[in-house]
Parts: structure tokens; C-alpha cells; sequence
């Protein structure tokens, strides 16, 4: 983990295998994905807007999420990194430590670290110039001067690993912790122990608190962090298990009492301490399956994919959206795991092995069902409330067996289950009330593979290792029908929309059925290995099928014929389509991501040719962010130094309307004015002051006295002179001034410069003297900057005053009337584009607003 503050905001870069992610930490949204490195990434760093990535020998120089260098120059594996200036230290297994100017992308120094000392961590002290830090495997640490490439002093150790090295808040205080669990405070400078703490297990990280209170938190392999009291020199808190699996690093916000935490359980946690009793609670969250998910699905044709893994946990990923994706809650065993002394994932419930969804009741009671691997109980859960629900249900049979498939009825109120004797049983889910069991002489006689139920809510359907597929009447609760399959069946697809039912068995062979008429329509042979997922897409014009050889075919069921064939780096586990067919949902074998692949026939043009003799191999996708071919800029308008390397124009284009860059309550408060003086007058009048409506000025001293008046005031007239005073206006100066040169950016200048109430005045103190001479003045200035298509929203607000105020008697001037007859026939021109495009927009959100609604 790498953390850089921008700003305000901070910043961190979590290295995800091949690939680095960058979150903005105000609320943990991810802003950059880089690119894909075809070696796994070993150390990862931060300086400004650029990432350090080592990868085996090379470090990839990052601007935000590209590539801009490579600094090759190690013989061996990159495994620490820190920026430092303009520099960057690099140190590999080979106990070479090179420095490098990242700048202008070449080497600047090296300096070989003796044999006895293999390093395990560096740091650089605050106020230590050109000075780092250096921890070892052997417990000891060293002092060197970079620039001199020299070393000034070596500390003795403490005879355990050095895992990590963190700076203090005090300056020469560095906190050091041990793989033995110990955590040392030590002054550099007098190479004193100031503390010693203990901990249970290897110290992973450290970080001290800087906003005023004195903690210092570490954290361990086990997934718990510790806080550390250094005015008490005792354990203050701990959160127990923070984290499902080893904490890597652990960093307190400078200057807030936020706590951010990475782990191997693929999750990244923000934690603020604000409890009376500096207790911490959980924040923010982003995470995934830490161990590989076993089978996903779309949730009732929508974007929302349900998945679930080997890590126990049943998760919603929103293929739109990142952050709608969350993990449902399997209860509060957070707390049920402090007091127990163990882990919650040990008490979560087995990992989910098949499930089934209705969208149709989630907002009256639970919708979903799980089955679990080797458990007696299938779970409801509620979508509505991202939880597991209050129900639990198990087969009836005299001896108790695995529930091995799960199914909702098309209505929403029963949960069919399938259990490993061959018993199906049927639920309320509302009530959670056994409502029926459907059994027969005839029956299945192994293990249920599914349970599906039909689109008109009236037969369930079931597949068994026995190598049959069951047909039953679902209220009566009789058997139907049987087809013999003659191989055991492995899984079952079903079409509702369609009606056709897909089967794969040991023989390899996928088989298609109609429900309807029970005949097989369809039967699909190529695969060599296990089929170990089939998928139809949205209108089951399509079957996918995927098998152990990393293989994935597509069928197309009209024709018959496979039309696709590719091969994967790694086995498929699960596949499903998205409602519209345009992506295609995958999990692999060792991957903890989901990887969605685009369908070609859905975006071109694609021509079917025939199958060759050997599938194509095609590459894993990177990891997909908010925009992988421009940058994000929306999450950092907010940086330093953002808006510096911009460039400004006053109009895109001479095509285009442009608006000014006024705020926009600036002209509805214009065109509006009389309505708000109106509603903002005085309701009670003002009173009569009490004293004279005139005031002289008084001398102040030991008694106050009136000031003399000046002669020169006595002597001067107050008469004005109406004919020396210059009574027309800066703006009407400024029009006239403006048409000779056809000009108008002093006039708009001056607009943009006074207040709505300075620009009413203006506007209805124009003089109706000289044969409207000001008023043509103002009309060839509208007219102008509409032909321009300038400042639209100015002159409209200019024109609306206008017309308001003086329309009337404006009507009586022939020649102001022609004028306003050419700007009507201008202003249309321009309102019908404008009233296009609005309509145009408003017909494609509304659209969009519709068809989401129904995802």
C-alpha cells in the first residue's frame, strides 16, 4: 500500500497482483486502474501524481495510471521502494540499493550493502537530509547517507527480524516492529530504547496517531490491530480481527483520528476513532471474495451479480456501478466472534454451493435461498436488506440429509428444496412453515443436482445423479413424467422464456429439452474434459458451456452448430450472460475476480465462419476502471495545481450557443426582481424618527460644542445646473463607443460586473430622447451577440427587461420596431435548435430513467 495526500484528499495505491488500483480515501472510490504488467507486482510507492511499480527487475514509472518510463538497471528482484525528492530508492535481493533520478529516468547512484545484511524495510527520517534508514532479516539496522553513498552509523539490533520502521511525531523517534512482536521505540539520535511493547505474533505494520492524542496501532498476521497508549505505556484498544486474514499495512490520516487498513482478505477499511472512550468503529468499506468464487449469476435480469466462494461469504457486484456492490450480512458475528475468542469467518456459514432469487416479494419478506456445502439447512436472505433472513429450512426425510439444490417459485412464495437422498420438500418462505414433499415410488434415487420451477408457476422440474430429469405437478405434488438421460447429470440450465431445459452429463454431452413437449431438441458434443458450467443468454438463442480444459463454446441453438471456441489461460469455474447478452460473466480457477468479456456480435458487425481444429487462446482482461482510456477527471478537479495546467477558452466554437460564465441565479434573479422585492418588502413601516431630521457636527472635548460652518459653503449656490450634468449613463458611453468598432466585450464586461439590481437600474433608465436613440443602441447590442451566439443567457435576461419595462411605448418608434422584428426572426432560428436538442435529451433520459428502473 502507498499513500500520497493531495490537497486536501489522500490518495492510496493497492497493488492487485498484475495490476494497481488508485482510491480517493474521502470515500474510497476507485479513481485510476493501471495497466496490466505481465509479471506480479513486488513493491509499489507514491509521489505526487506519480506510482513506482516494481515488477521482478524493473520499476514502471506511473503518471496516475499510465506507463511514462521504465528504470531497469537491477539483477535481481525489486523488493523495496522509496521516493525521496526528485529520487527514487530502489533495494533488490541482491543487496543492491540504487538511486535513482525518476525525472529524467536515469541511474544517479548504487551502493552495495554488505553480504552479512539482507534489508527487509527502509525509511527515511524526518529532518535527516539525504538520510535512510535500513532494517535487516538479522535484527540489525543502518544509518546511511545517500548522497555521500556512506555509511554513518550502524545500531546493534534487537536480534529479530525488522518488519517495519515508522516515523514518530517526535522528532528522532522512530517506532520499530519485530517479527518476534515486539514494537520499539528508539531515539536515533542518542540510539536509546525508549519503550518496549509486546504483541501476540510478528508486528506487520505500524502507524502513530498525529492529531493531538498519543497512540501508536500495529497489526499482525492474525487480522487484529492494536492500539497503543505511549502516555501509559499500556494497550489502550484492540480491534480484534479487524481484518479475515493478515493485515499488510496499516496508516493513521496526518492530522485525523481515521485509521485506514489493507489486508490479504482483499479488502481495504477505514476505521475512526470517535467513541467517548477512543473506541474505534468501522467507517468505510471496499472489498471482494479473498479466495476464489465457485458460481455467479445475474440477479432476475438486472445488472446486479450475485456471487458466491470458497470464502464463505455471498456477495452483490453491480456491473454499472462499483460502489452498489456489498457483501449481505450473516448476522452480527463480529461480536459473537470477541466472545467466543475466535474469527468470524469461522462462524460464517459454509461456502454457498447453488441459490435462487425472486425479485418479485423482496419488498414484503426474504427472496433468496442458499444451499451450502455438506449442511443440513438451506437460508433465506432479503436483497431488500442485504441480509440473511429469519428462515432456515431442511429436508423431512426420516434420515437427514445435505440440501444440494435450492429453487423460488416464479409467485415468490415457496422455497423448493433438493436434498442428497433424493428428497424435495417445499417452504413458505414467508412463514418459513413446511408446505409439502414431493415424493414417489418413482422417485429420484440419488443426490438432487437442481430444482427449477416453470414460468407459469405449475411444474417443478428436477435433475439427479440418478440421470434423470423429473417432472412435477407442483400443487398436487405428484410426479408427471421422467426422461432417462442414461449419465448422471452434472448441471441444469433453464430457460423460463423459452422453456428449454440444457443438461450436461459424465458422458460430456450437453442435452437440450423442451418442457413443454418433453423431447430432447438439441444435442451438443466437442467438449473432452468435466463441463463444469452452462449458461443460455437473454433470448436462449445461445448456450454456453465451459469445461476443465479452459475451454468455453457457444452454441447457437437454432442452427445447432457451435459458433465459438476459445481457450482460457485458467479452467472455468461459473458463467452466466448479462440480461441484454452484450457481456459474458466468468470465474477461474486461483482468481478472486470476476472477469466480464464483451460480445462481439452485440457491438459489430461479426460474420460466423467455420470452427477451426483447435480453439484460440485468448488473453485474461485487466482489471476495469471507472474509464480505462481517459483519465478520470472529475476526482481530481479538487488537486492542487489542477486547474494550473488548463487552458481556458471563451467560445469552443463559432457553431456552437455559448453560455457566459456568470452563475446562473445571476439572470433569474434579474429577470425576476420585481417578484423578489416584492416578497422581500417590509410588512410593518418604518417610524418617525423622534429627533430633527438633521444633524450638525460637534467639537468633542471636556464640553462639547457645534462645529462653525465653513464660508466657503455659505458663499457656494445650492441650485444645480441641470445642463452641466452629464446624465447619460457608463453603459449607454460604452454602446456608443462599442458600435463604431463592433465590439461589444467592454459592454459585456460592464454588465458582468454590476449586481441584478445595478443592471435593472441601468436597463430602466434608458432615455427615450433623441428618437430612442439609446434604446436602438441596446437593440443592435442584442442583436449582435445573438448573430454571434454569445452569451445567450445574458442577452436573454437583457432582452426580458427591456421588453417588460418599456415594450410599450417602444412599439411607437418604427425604427425600433424593425430592430425587434430582426431579432425575433434571429432569436427563433436559434430557440428551435435549442428546443431540439432539449427535447432530443429529455426523450433519451427519460429512456434510460426507464429502463434502469425496470433493472
Amino acid at each position: 500500500m502507498a499513500i500520497q495526500r493531495q490537497g486536501t484528499v489522500h490518495f492510496v495505491a493497492l497493488s492487485i497482483f498484475h495490476s494497481f488500483q488508485i482510491f480517493n480515501c474521502e470515500k474510497l472510490t476507485l479513481v485510476f486502474v493501471g495497466e496490466q504488467f505481465e509479471r506480479k507486482i513486488d513493491a509499489i510507492a507514491m509521489a505526487g501524481h506519480l506510482t513506482f511499480v516494481a515488477t521482478n527487475e524493473d520499476i514502471h514509472v506511473c503518471h496516475r495510471a499510465k506507463t511514462v518510463s521504465v528504470l531497469s538497471g537491477h539483477e535481481a528482484r525489486v523488493n523495496l521502494l522509496l521516493p525521496l525528492g526528485d529520487f527514487l530508492l530502489s533495494i533488490s535481493e541482491d543487496n543492491r540499493l540504487n538511486i535513482w533520478n525518476y525525472r529524467k529516468a536515469n541511474l544517479f547512484a548504487f551502493i552495495d550493502l554488505p553480504d552479512y545484511f539482507h534489508p527487509t524495510v527502509i525509511m527515511h527520517p524526518d529532518t535527516y537530509l539525504n538520510k535512510i534508514i535500513v532494517g535487516s532479516q538479522e535484527g540489525l539496522m543502518q544509518l546511511w547517507n545517500i548522497r555521500k553513498r556512506k555509511l554513518i552509523y550502524s545500531f546493534d539490533g534487537w536480534g529479530s527480524e525488522i518488519t517495519c520502521i515508522e516515523q514518530s511525531p517526535a522528532v528522532d523517534v522512530v517506532g520499530i516492529g519485530l517479527k518476534d512482536g515486539r514494537i520499539i521505540l528508539h531515539n536515533l539520535k542518542l540510539d536509546k530504547t525508549i519503550f518496549i511493547y509486546e504483541q501476540d505474533g510478528a508486528v506487520t505494520s505500524l502507524s502513530f496517531r498525529t492529531d493531538g492524542q498519543s497512540f501508536l496501532a500495529s497489526s499482525d498476521k492474525n487480522g487484529s490491530v492494536f492500539i497503543w497508549d505511549l502516555n501509559s505505556k499500556r494497550l489502550h484498544t484492540e480491534l480484534e480481527y479487524a481484518h479475515t486474514n493478515a493485515i499488510s499495512s496499516i496508516h493513521f490520516f496526518r492530522g485525523e483520528p481515521i485509521l485506514l487498513t489493507t489486508g490479504l482478505d482483499n479488502s481495504i477499511r477505514m476505521w475512526i476513532f470517535d467513541g467517548v472512550d477512543g473506541e474505534a468503529r468501522l467507517l468505510r468499506e471496499r472489498s471482494g471474495h479473498s479466495k476464489p468464487p465457485t458460481k455467479i449469476k445475474f440477479y432476475v435480469s438486472s445488472s446486479m451479480l450475485m456471487s458466491a466462494g470458497n470464502d464463505k461469504s455471498f456477495r452483490i457486484f453491480s456491473t454499472v456501478k462499483d460502489q452498489r456492490s456489498r457483501e449481505l450480512s450473516q448476522g452480527n458475528i463480529q461480536n459473537q466472534a470477541k466472545k467466543l475468542h475466535t474469527t468470524a469467518e469461522y462462524l460464517k456459514l459454509p461456502p454457498i454451493i447453488d441459490y435462487s432469487a425472486n425479485r418479485l416479494r423482496q419488498r414484503e419478506w426474504d427472496n433468496m435461498v442458499t444451499a451450502h456445502k455438506n449442511h443440513y439447512y438451506a437460508y433465506s436472505w432479503n436483497k431488500e436488506n442485504w441480509r440473511k433472513g429469519d428462515h432456515k429450512f431442511k429436508s423431512t426425510s426420516a434420515t437427514s440429509s445435505h440440501v444440494t439444490a435450492v429453487c423460488i417459485s416464479e409467485c415468490g412464495n415457496f422455497a423448493i428444496i433438493g436434498s442428497k437422498n433424493g428428497w424435495i420438500d417445499k417452504y413458505n418462505i414467508q412463514s418459513g412453515k413446511h408446505r409439502g414433499v414431493y415424493v414417489d415410488i418413482n422417485g429420484h434415487t440419488q443426490a438432487i443436482q437442481s430444482v427449477h420451477v416453470n414460468q407459469l408457476n405449475t411444474e417443478i422440474i428436477t435433475t439427479s445423479i440418478d440421470g434423470t430429469i423429473k417432472f412435477w405437478d407442483f400443487k398436487l405434488q405428484v410426479l408427471r413424467e421422467t426422461i432417462e438421460v442414461g449419465s448422471p447429470i452434472t448441471k441444469a440450465e433453464l430457460s423460463k422464456e423459452s422453456e428449454f431445459l440444457a443438461v450436461t452429463s459424465d458422458d460430456l454431452v450437453i442435452r437440450i429439452y423442451d418442457i413443454v413437449s418433453r423431447k430432447m431438441i438439441r444435442i451438443f458434443k466437442g467438449h473432452k474434459n468435466l463441463i463444469t458450467d452452462i449458461a443460455f443468454n437473454g433470448d436462449a438463442r445461445w448456450l454456453a458451456s465451459a469445461d476443465g480444459n479452459s475451454e468455453v463454446r457457444i452454441w447457437d441453438l437454432p442452427s445447432g452448430r457451435c459458433i465459438d471456441w476459445f481457450k482460457m489461460k485458467t479452467p472455468v469455474t461459473s458463467l452466466d450472460f448479462t440480461p441484454r447478452s452484450d457481456f459474458l460473466a466468468t470465474t477461474h480457477v486461483g482468481s478472486n475476480g470476476i472477469y466480464l468479456w464483451a460480445n462481439a456480435y452485440y457491438f459489430s458487425n461479426v460474420f460466423l465462419k467455420p470452427i477451426p481444429d483447435e480453439p484460440k487462446l485468448i488473453q485474461m482482461p485487466k482489471l476495469a476502471g471507472p474509464d480505462d482510456s481517459e483519465e478520470s477527471e472529475e476526482s481530481l478537479m479538487e488537486q492542487e495545481g489542477y486547474w494550473e495546467d488548463l487552458e481556458f477558452k471563451d467560445y469552443l466554437d463559432e457553431e456552437l450557443i455559448t453560455l457566459s460564465r456568470e452563475p446562473t441565479s445571476k439572470w433569474s434573479t434579474l429577470v425576476n426582481l420585481e417578484v423578489i422585492k416584492e416578497r422581500n418588502k417590509v410588512k410593518k413601516p418604518l417610524e418617525k424618527p423622534q429627533l430633527a431630521p438633521f444633524h450638525l457636527d460637534v467639537m468633542l472635548g471636556l464640553e462639547n460644542k457645534f462645529a462653525p460652518i465653513d464660508d466657503e459653503l455659505l458663499k457656494s449656490s445650492a441650485i444645480i445646473n441641470m445642463g452641466d450634468m452629464n446624465t447619460q449613463s457608463k453603459f449607454v458611453t460604452l454602446l456608443a463607443d462599442a458600435r463604431q468598432t463592433n465590439d461589444y466585450t467592454e459592454v459585456l464586461n460592464h454588465l458582468k460586473s454590476l449586481s441584478p439590481s445595478g443592471i435593472d437600474f441601468t436597463l430602466k433608465s434608458l432615455s427615450y430622447d433623441h428618437g430612442f436613440e439609446e434604446f436602438i443602441l441596446v437593440l443592435n447590442f442584442i442583436l449582435e451577440q445573438l448573430k454571434k451566439k454569445q452569451d445567450f443567457e445574458l442577452v436573454q435576461a437583457v432582452l426580458n427587461v427591456i421588453l417588460k419595462e418599456h415594450g410599450e411605448i417602444m412599439a411607437e418608434n418604427e425604427l425600433v420596431l424593425s430592430l425587434c422584428e430582426e431579432i425575433e426572426a434571429v432569436q427563433s432560428v436559434y430557440w428551435t435548435q435549442l428546443q431540439d436538442m432539449f427535447n432530443h435529451n429529455i426523450c433519451l433520459i427519460s429512456y434510460f430513467t426507464d429502463t434502469f428502473d425496470q433493472l
